[in-house]
Formats: structure tokens, C-alpha cells, sequence
């Protein structure tokens, strides 16, 4: 994989966020730029995730980050690249090698009564990076296939975001949420696929701790397989498109329950109806068949329609004092993957960070989650992920310290068409870092 280049995409969302952020009067400007870098010692034991051959791998790890922040008196913005090398000392894992790049921004202008936002973002990551995720968060995209390839993913995306308060109490929002995500290898069973997610909510204030809501969400999927579209013969049975259009309601609730404690509640329903094309297969008689979503052989055209509805929800607890964040979510809902297809995902995320004294910082996560694909209970898919992280910091000078930290991740799937398949890897890294205290202006 190679360092991203600069492009169209990349370029145009530059110039956007830089041009509207430094539009505003320069007396009413302050400018924050922020250094931070990780460099250290990596080891894993079975990198790749395989459950036939564990390999394990040892080498270096570099994490490049430049926190860009313009402010006025309504209006911030921020621009954010970042940079992460990993080098292995065995030639023989050199196909584990990224040279992940990032690149967000976005900007936010508040009035009295209103907030308007726009955050977008691109990125060339490793499959290895953007498919796995840890308690912190997902970093890339999607996938419903986690065994290893050495291919690259491109995401870019847009986020326009607006908020108004009709009176003191009531207060709409409109959002919305398009991706475009793409992979290098034509052969790696990952298709290119768009995301667009819009939501409409309006939001009650009962009291200076309560409120309530109704959220109105719509959104769609589409995969697109331009390899078997472009070789037909030779991919029998392939899918070529999938589209979903998902259509969904839900109520939500936050209740503050103390200075230090508030709690989150979401509960709807979501109706999906997908549609589906693929390449006919030829059986022994040289006669044209298609499976449908139930395995069932029909004969052509290859083009079926399923509708499904799911229940999803989320309610999750959060504590932030002193010297201690903590947060719980527990939640369902329908997440988009790089298989061409969506899943029904159950999910439990825990975060802690605890300060130990002024120079030192622990970090613990737990994810676990379980999915299976949209469209019928017949389709042969079904995962349990697990990941465990935990960090500890130590800040020998100001901006100077030295960082443990150590990953676990375990997949327990069965993929359609194969077996089970069960694997895990531990992840342990040992460096310095560098927090610069900026430079302000």
C-alpha cells in the first residue's frame, strides 16, 4: 500500500473547509495548530487472523497527527491529517505493511436560535485498519468478510448538519450522511459500495434534565460488482448490484441524571426492502438458474426483491468527572459492509479513562457484537466479535511520554458457502510519544 496521493476529492474538501474558515475577519480569528506523533515497537501473533496458520509478526509502528482549529466569535473549524506507518523486520510480512492516511475537516456557525454544520473526510487505509474495529470506534468502513487481504480501501465522505430552535423547548434538526467507499482489488469478494443516511428529529426540553424526541430516518445502499459485471462468464452465480432502501421511526429520550451522570434512550423501527442481481449459473443440461434470498434455484431473470423489518435501539450511560470518563451503549440497528449486503447488528461498547495523577493515564474498551445479514433468516451468516483494549501513559515531561498498550480481537463466524470459522490475535505495543502545546495565534 502506498502513501495516499493528492486528489480531486482531497483537494476540494481543503479548499472548502480552509477557504470558508479563513473567510471570516481576521481580527476575530484565533488560529490553534497541535502536533502529536506515536513511534514504537509493535507484536502480534497472528496478524492476518487465520485459523489455519498463525504467524506472528514484530516491527514498528509510527502515528503522525496535526489538530488544525480556526475560531471567530460563531463560527470554528478544524482540519485534521493523519498519518500512520507500520514496517515489519521479516520479508516474508511485508503484505501487513499500511501507510494509513487521513484526512478530516469541518466547520460549525452558531446563531441565536441556530447551528449549522459541515464535516467531510478522506481516507486510504489498509483492509487490515479499516475493517477491524476496537472499542474507540470503527475506523474505516465495513465488512463481512474480516480474513485477511492485502488490499486498500478509499472512503471519502460528507455530513451537512442543521439545527434550529423553533421555540425555547422545541428544537428540529436535519442531517445527513453520504459515503463512497471503494477497494483497489477487483478479487477480494469486497465490492464498492454508497451510503447516504438522512434523519429529521424534533426534540422536546421537559425540564433542564429531561428531554424527548421523535426521529424520522431514511436511507440507501448500493453495492456495485463492476469486476463481474465487466466478466460475467467467468463468475457464475456472482451478485452484480444490491440495493437497499431502509425507512424507519424512533423515539429518544436524555435525562441527565446528575452533574456527572447522564443517560440515553432509543427505541424504532425500521423497514428495509432490498433488491438484488446476479450472473445466472449454468447446471449440467447447460440450463440458466438463479438462487433467490432463500437458496431456492428459479429460472432467470436474476433479479429478486425481499422486505424486512427490524427492531433497533440504543440506551447508554455515561459518567464524566474529575479524573474518570466512563460509558456503556448497548445497541441494534443496520450497518452497511463491504459484501455487498447489510447486517443486523448487537452490540455492546464499553470505554473507561481514568486519570491516575497529573502525568499518568489508563484506557480500557470492551466491544462485543453479533450480526447477521438483512433480507432472511435462511442466508448462511453469522458473526461474534470481540475487542479488548487497554492503554496505559506516562508523561515524563510536558509534551514527552512513554505508552503501553495491548489489543485483543477474536471472530467467531460462519460465511456463507464455507465453514465456521474461529481465530484471534493479541496486539501488544510499546513506544514514546509526542504532545506538542501548539502554536496559537
Amino acid at each position: 500500500m502506498t502513501v495516499a496521493n493528492p486528489t480531486r476529492r482531497l483537494g476540494a474538501i481543503g479548499a472548502v473547509v480552509l477557504g470558508v474558515a479563513w473567510a471570516y475577519p481576521v481580527q476575530a480569528q484565533q488560529t490553534e495548530i497541535v502536533p502529536r506523533i506515536d513511534v514504537g515497537a509493535l507484536h502480534e501473533t497472528n496478524p492476518r487472523l487465520s485459523r489455519v496458520q498463525e504467524d506472528e509478526a514484530t516491527g514498528l509502528l509510527i502515528d503522525a497527527l496535526l489538530n488544525m482549529s480556526w475560531s471567530t466569535a460563531r463560527t470554528t473549524a478544524f482540519f485534521n491529517p493523519r498519518l500512520r506507518l507500520s514496517r515489519y523486520d521479516d520479508n516474508n510480512d511485508r503484505d501487513l505493511e499500511n501507510d494509513d492516511f487521513w484526512l478530516d475537516g469541518g466547520i460549525e456557525h452558531t446563531t441565536a436560535r441556530s447551528i449549522t454544520g459541515l464535516q467531510a473526510g478522506y481516507s486510504e487505509l489498509g483492509v487490515r485498519t479499516s475493517e477491524l474495529e476496537s472499542a474507540s470506534g470503527p475506523v474505516g468502513g465495513g465488512s463481512t468478510d474480516l480474513s485477511f487481504v492485502d488490499d486498500t480501501q478509499q472512503r471519502w465522505y460528507i455530513m451537512p448538519d442543521w439545527e434550529y430552535d423553533i421555540t425555547q423547548k422545541d428544537r428540529i434538526r436535519v442531517a445527513l450522511n453520504y459515503s463512497d467507499i471503494t477497494y483497489d482489488q477487483t478479487d477480494t469478494f469486497r465490492l464498492d459500495y454508497t451510503f447516504l443516511n438522512g434523519d429529521l428529529s424534533w426534540q422536546r426540553s421537559l425540564s433542564e434534565k429531561l428531554a424527548l424526541g421523535l426521529l424520522l430516518n431514511v436511507s440507501q445502499y448500493d453495492s456495485d460488482n463492476a469486476a463481474v459485471k465487466a466478466d460475467p462468464i467467468n463468475n457464475p452465480g456472482r451478485t452484480t448490484d444490491n440495493d437497499n432502501s431502509t425507512y424507519g421511526a424512533s423515539l429518544f429520550t436524555n435525562y441527565a441524571l446528575s452533574e456527572t451522570l447522564d443517560a440515553s434512550l432509543y427505541v424504532g423501527y425500521r423497514d428495509t426492502e432490498i433488491k438484488l442481481k446476479q450472473v445466472p449459473f449454468r447446471d449440467i443440461f447447460g440450463t440458466e438458474l438463479c438462487v433467490d434470498f432463500n437458496g431456492n434455484v428459479t429460472p432467470p431473470p436474476c433479479e429478486f426483491k425481499v422486505d424486512d423489518s427490524f427492531w433497533v435501539g440504543s440506551a447508554s450511560l455515561n459518567r464524566n468527572s474529575e479524573r474518570t470518563d466512563l460509558g456503556v451503549t448497548v445497541s441494534r440497528n443496520i450497518t452497511p459492509t463491504s459484501n455487498g449486503l447489510q447486517t443486523v447488528r448487537n452490540e455492546i461498547r464499553g470505554t473507561a479513562v481514568h486519570d491516575f495523577s497529573a502525568r499518568v493515564r489508563g484506557r480500557l474498551g470492551l466491544l462485543y457484537y453479533n450480526e447477521e445479514l438483512a433480507g432472511g433468516d435462511s442466508q448462511d451468516f453469522d458473526r461474534d466479535y470481540i475487542s479488548f483494549n487497554a492503554s496505559l501513559d506516562w508523561r515524563f515531561t510536558r509534551v514527552l511520554g512513554v505508552r503501553g498498550a495491548y489489543r485483543y480481537v477474536e471472530v467467531d463466524e460462519t460465511l456463507p458457502g464455507s465453514s465456521d470459522r474461529k481465530a484471534d490475535n493479541h496486539y501488544v505495543f510499546l513506544g514514546v510519544f509526542f504532545r506538542g502545546e501548539g502554536w496559537r495565534w
